[in-house]
């Protein structure tokens, strides 16, 4: 696959990310603005506004990624990463549940923000 047209959900660009293919995102709500903002600034998407999208903004940045290979290599650079991350997800699940078993209470471990409101 050459490019991922994609609304930019957590899962989407990790599996875009993980088979190293650039991104045309468009946001649509809750933390697929963010995410799209990250990949973006890792040089792995084109963001396009949903409230300017047309036929000829997604051909642009369709253009954009398929024909500026730094999409390409960006990708690849942050799938190898991920493929060669220090510690492997069944080994942090392993260690993450011994430190809970040994200190039961990990209260004091939680952000102060984390009871604010939404607003």
């Amino acid at each position: 696959m050459k490019a991922f047209i994609t609304h930019g959900g957590m899962n989407s660009v990790t599996e875009a990310i993980h088979f190293a293919t650039p991104m045309v995102a468009i946001p649509l709500f809750g933390d697929q603005e963010h995410n799209v903002a990250t990949a973006v600034k890792r040089g792995v998407a084109v963001s396009i506004d949903r409230k300017k999208l047309t036929a000829e903004t997604l051909t642009n940045a369709l253009r954009q990624v398929l024909n500026d290979d730094s999409f390409t290599k960006s990708a690849r650079k942050l799938a190898a990463m991920i493929a060669k991350k220090p510690m492997k997800s069944k080994e942090l699940i392993v260690k993450w549940t011994e430190f809970v078993a040994e200190f039961k209470d990990l209260s004091n471990l939680d952000l102060a923000g984390r009871d604010f409101s939404f607003i």
